[in-house]
């Protein structure tokens, strides 16, 4: 972009950034509106597939430890199989390509799911979780070496936490605790930090410290993504659920959105979602946009026990939140909707593994979404 009226300079180049901006805004939303396209890819391998596993992209594959799912005995009832809490690891090698394929590499020391997962620059971060007693304090890295997963352990988590979130923004881990014991009653608000340390490997100096908690009540399934705003990169906390205001009444799900803006170590409310969005395969895209692939309306939430297995499924819709101009827009329906999913983004694609598509139901449905291309200005 040129001008006869002024030298080109910080002005201008913020000028070409903003209309970048708008019209990479302009053809996300076009593209998710339109629908994205989406390619299946091989089937998670341990059927009938998880859901709450750790897992994200680290060093070109897709990673999915733990997580949970119901086995009832052949011909058993699957409403009165225990939940199972699994601890193998796979990963998914070359997810871009039609080489992809899956490998085992490994297992966790100890079963557990609903823990809270991100990439960062020293590999996959791992964060609380449980394996039906209480929740864990744990906390770690996933590395792919190239032919092997490395674990290396990140000092504990100052409360215990499990359903919680967590984004990384440069080498700043971020933790929205969940819940800290059994029971919605328990979520937190607390927001934590830790600074992951340049080489990649000493933790020693390594400490957790608080941050201003999220306004609001405590709250479990929300989504935590890192996504800059045009200003800065700042953290976005997406629904969730709450506990029941009154005894007896049903727990709450959130359509609210909070802004961490780490300059100003404080939050501010932005836009409501459309809808109340918990457990949603929620991702980063383009220059200020996040993408919410489907999750949970809490439309159903209170038929779960009368509806069993004849439960619909939750709703396939998908909403792109502009992190720049503070708006939503509803997309077009989507294939699937895999809530508590393994989710990530790499070279301009996206990723859905396994999860939950109705109360107890999970699925080894794995798929490869491409995302729409930012336009460029004249």
């Amino acid at each position: 972009m040129k001008s006869s009226l002024q030298p080109a300079g910080p002005g201008l180049r913020g000028v070409r950034a903003a209309a970048v901006g708008l019209a990479w805004s302009a053809g996300m939303a076009t593209g998710l509106t339109a629908g994205l396209d989406w390619e299946p890819l091989p089937d998670f391998p341990l059927p009938p597939g998880v859901a709450g596993a750790f897992g994200g992209i680290d060093n070109g594959v897709l990673i999915v430890a733990g997580g949970s799912n119901f086995q009832p005995a052949s011909g058993g009832d699957l409403w009165e199989a225990p939940k199972l809490w699994r601890r193998e690891v796979f990963v998914l090698r070359e997810p871009g390509t039609n080489a992809a394929r899956w490998m085992a590499a490994g297992e966790l020391p100890e079963p557990a799911g609903n823990g809270a997962s991100a990439p960062s620059p020293c590999g996959l971060v791992c964060l609380g979780g449980e394996s039906g007693g209480s929740p864990s304090r744990q906390a770690f890295l996933l590395r792919w070496d190239g032919s092997a997963l490395q674990r290396q352990t990140l000092p504990d988590l100052p409360v215990p936490g499990t359903c919680g979130a967590v984004a990384v923004a440069g080498r700043t881990v971020y933790f929205l605790t969940g819940q800290t014991a059994n029971g919605l009653e328990t979520a937190d608000s607390r927001l934590w930090r830790l600074e992951l340390p340049e080489d990649g490997i000493s933790f020693e100096r390594s400490v957790w410290a608080a941050c201003p908690p999220l306004p609001g009540p405590g709250r479990a399934f929300a989504a935590l993504v890192a996504q800059h705003n045009g200003h800065e990169t700042a953290l976005y906390a997406i629904g969730g659920r709450c506990a029941a205001k009154l005894p007896g009444e049903p727990a709450e799900p959130l359509r609210e959105v909070f802004e961490y803006l780490p300059g100003k170590d404080s939050w501010r409310r932005r836009a409501d979602a459309p809808v109340a969005i918990m457990a949603a395969p929620v991702v980063p895209a383009g220059l200020s946009q996040i993408l919410v692939l489907g999750g949970d309306d809490g439309a159903l939430m209170t038929r779960t026990a009368e509806l069993k297995s004849s439960h619909p499924g939750f709703p396939r819709r998908s909403f792109i939140y502009d992190t720049a101009t503070d708006t939503w827009t509803e997309g077009a329906e989507l294939p699937t909707n895999q809530v508590a999913s393994v989710t990530g983004v790499a070279d301009g694609m996206a990723f859905v593994a396994t999860g939950e598509v109705k109360p107890r139901h999970r699925t080894t449905a794995c798929w490869r979404i491409t995302l729409p291309r930012p336009a460029q200005p004249d």
